[in-house]
C-alpha cells in the first residue's frame, strides 16, 4: 500500500507500545474498508479506565485525537479491566 494516510498515526499510537502496563500482547491492525483506512492496536494489559479515556490531562490520547480528527477520521478507545485496551481509527477516503 503507497496510500500515506497511516502514517501519522503510527506515531500516536507508539504511546500505546511505549505505556507501562503489565502485558504480553500487542496486535496492531491495518485494512480498508470502503476505501477507509482503518488501523487497530489492542492489548491484553491493565485495561484503560474510562476515566482515563474522558481525563484532558491524558496527553497521549489527545495527541492521538488531534492527529485523527482534523483529517474527518474517527477514534474509538475502549478497556476492559485486566482484559487489555483496544484503540481503533478509522481515515476517511481520501478526497481526490
Amino acid at each position: 500500500m503507497n496510500d500515506r494516510r497511516g502514517v501519522p498515526y503510527f506515531s500516536g499510537m507508539a504511546d500505546e507500545r511505549r505505556a507501562p502496563r503489565k502485558r504480553d500482547r500487542i496486535d496492531v491492525a491495518m485494512r480498508v474498508d470502503s476505501g477507509a483506512l482503518v488501523l487497530t492496536v489492542e492489548d491484553n494489559g491493565r485495561g484503560i479506565a474510562e476515566s482515563e479515556i474522558e481525563d484532558s490531562k491524558s496527553l497521549g490520547l489527545l495527541g492521538m485525537r488531534e492527529r485523527v480528527l482534523p483529517f474527518g477520521g474517527a477514534i474509538e478507545i475502549a478497556g476492559a479491566r485486566d482484559k487489555g485496551t483496544k484503540v481503533r481509527v478509522v481515515h476517511p477516503p481520501r478526497l481526490e
